[in-house]
């Protein structure tokens, strides 16, 4: 075959081989977690999620989920990323890391406890502090 039919040839051959291709749905993902912890996190008895921490007040932390992936964003605009693992539907332990304003890393393990609203508590950890987190959606 000469070369000038081959250039009529191979951009059809090539665009057939790519409308093959199969690529992966969303509607075929399982999420690992069968609890939903999204939700707005805040202490209703003193108005922040950690008392003692460096930086600003942490007084909100808004999780969002997918699957066994956690992103958290706090009051301040800082974002934490980490996961959950769940033991039963009404009880899950996760880990989240982040920063202080201040730019100190931070390191949260706990658990999620509860059915429909869910209480989120553990520790807030730092290289020169640790402290209890508490809140509730």
């Amino acid at each position: 075959m000469k070369a000038k039919n081959l250039l009529f040839v191979l951009p059809p051959l090539l665009m057939g081989m790519l409308l093959g291709c199969e690529v992966g749905s969303p509607n075929n993902v399982t999420p690992v977690t069968s609890g939903n912890y999204a939700g707005v996190y805040t202490n209703p008895t003193n108005g922040v999620l950690v008392t003692g921490n460096t930086g600003a007040a942490v007084t909100s932390l808004t999780i969002t989920q997918f699957g066994s992936q956690l992103n958290g964003v706090d009051n301040n605009g800082i974002l934490f990323h980490g996961t959950v693992v769940e033991a039963n539907t009404n009880d899950a332990s996760f880990t989240l890391n982040g920063a202080t304003t201040t730019g100190a890393a931070v390191t949260i393990t706990g658990s999620f406890q509860g059915s429909s609203s869910y209480i989120m508590s553990g520790t807030w950890s730092e290289p020169t502090v640790s402290v209890i987190f508490y809140g509730q959606d």
